[in-house]
């Protein structure tokens, strides 16, 4: 329960007043964690801004025992820790003479590649490169980086706006972070036709298009039969081969993603008495709808429940070939589209039933937080939709683990649990587009280094210029 950690000895925050460049030192290690956690001198203050897993951490204390060197002691185990102490959506190292002013995005100062040079949100954020930054490339051993002198972030509302900006050289790279990929296959397709040598990759870290089933109201879903029934009447593989053009895995996961090696249980290795329910097969469907007592009315009409997505981010279309295929077995959905803010407030409260887009299911995050926890009893990232009462406490077993070989063994026999329950519909796991201008060099396809680590991949990429000015 207690850990020690040192700092790299040539890390400087940003050349700008008042920190003027100084060294970076678990005094300011101390104090960030201080502040996320309200301990030490923040003790007794508001709950801290960036409400992400490393506050879930048990921190007890953090001590500063040298210049460069710094202690964490839990008040308990928790089997997530290495993960999350350092997750960068989680912690960053601010300095404290910036306290005042951390609400101001002009003002932010890091140690980071690039410095702020002017935030207009909104419009544009402005970055130069650091020229003290601490990292070499590991890549290209000697090559300090970042290699860009100025990167200049462009807010694009729509695709259609970002794929003119590509079209017409005014856009590098479009990707990162959140809706900012390009989300339909026939865009990317198009815009390597008209714009030829167009580097495209298909990013998929989570499935997007799975449904969580509200499981903590009297209902037709309460019956894992009906679960099953409206997994097994989705023909996901034809739909990934024509609606998805071939893209993305049609294999239904657990709530752990394959990049965890050793905790992720592959379809083609489930038991058939389960695999059994997650393929496509109708009229399965429709015989296990009338086992648990939903016949088809004289409408042809077995039950009506809901389906509620983020219009921002869903792919409609998909749902909407959901809502078809479910209609074939008697069972009509009505499915309503709501903006990001609206659909938040109503999950947040509660004020939903039938089925919600869902994150949260082969899913590879950097901890398990997100995704394996989420299926806990009143969890907020599945909008308190379960009630599993031997997961929780399985759950809370793994959590409190210090053995890693015997939380990974805890970990996958979770994710099968999960699995056997059926509290999703699996979508498609087909992946959005990071895409960039042929001159752009460096780039492999990352979408992030780390957890949240966005800017990493354009800290290591760079511009091949005589390309750049042979094709303009």
């Amino acid at each position: 329960m207690t850990y020690i950690y040192k700092l790299h000895d040539n890390v400087f925050f940003h050349d700008k007043p008042p920190v003027n460049g100084r060294q970076l030192t678990a005094d300011d290690m101390v104090w960030n964690y201080g502040r996320l956690h309200r301990i030490g001198r923040f003790a007794g203050e508001e709950p801290a801004p960036q409400p992400w897993g490393t506050r879930s951490i048990p921190i007890e204390s953090v001590t500063a025992t040298d210049e460069l060197t710094f202690e964490i002691k839990h008040s308990r185990p928790w089997a997530d820790t290495h993960r999350a102490l350092f997750d960068d959506c989680h912690i960053r190292a601010f300095a404290p003479e910036t306290l005042d002013t951390l609400d101001d995005p002009n003002k932010l100062i890091g140690s980071g590649p690039f410095t702020m040079v002017e935030a207009d949100l909104g419009s544009s954020i402005t970055y130069d490169r650091n020229p003290n930054y601490w990292k070499d490339d590991e890549k290209y051993p000697g090559n300090r980086l970042p290699y860009y002198d100025r990167i200049v972030v462009l807010t694009m509302g729509d695709e259609a706006t970002r794929l003119a900006a590509l079209r017409s050289g005014q856009a590098d790279f479009i990707g990162e972070s959140g809706v900012a990929r390009i989300a339909s296959v026939a865009s990317v397709v198009d815009l390597q036709k008209s714009n030829p040598g167009m580097q495209a990759w298909s990013i998929a870290f989570r499935n997007e298009t799975s449904l969580s089933m509200k499981l903590t109201e009297e209902g037709p879903l309460q019956d894992i039969r009906v679960r099953h029934a409206l997994q097994m009447a989705i023909d996901n593989e034809t739909v990934r081969d024509n609606y998805f053009s071939g893209f993305g895995e049609w294999k239904p996961m657990g709530p752990i993603g394959p990049a965890w090696a050793g905790y992720h249980n592959a379809f083609d290795t489930w038991p058939e008495e389960i695999s059994q329910y997650w393929v496509y097969d109708p009229e399965g469907a429709e015989r296990l709808l009338d086992e648990a007592g939903y016949p088809r009315g004289a409408d042809g009409v077995r039950f009506r429940t809901s389906m509620w997505i983020n219009a921002q981010r869903a792919n409609v279309g998909y749902h909407e070939l959901q809502v078809g295929y479910w209609k074939e077995i008697g069972v009509e959905v009505e499915l309503t589209a709501l903006d990001g803010a609206t659909l938040a407030g109503k999950l947040n409260s509660g004020d939903w039933d039938g089925m919600v887009a869902n994150w949260w299911s082969g899913a590879d995050y950097g901890n398990l937080d997100s995704s394996l926890g989420s299926f806990r009893t009143g969890a907020s990232f599945a909008n308190g939709a379960y009630n599993f009462p031997e997961f929780d406490t399985r759950y809370a077993e793994y959590q409190a683990m210090t053995d890693p070989d015997a939380a990974r063994r805890l970990a996958k026999e979770l994710d099968m649990f999960v699995i056997e329950q059926h509290p999703y519909i699996w979508g498609v796991r087909v992946g959005s587009f990071n895409v960039a201008q042929p001159w752009v060099v460096g780039l492999n396809g990352e979408m992030q280094i780390g957890n949240c680590g966005w800017e990493g991949p354009l800290v290591r990429s760079w511009f091949d210029s005589q390309l750049q000015a042979e094709l303009n």
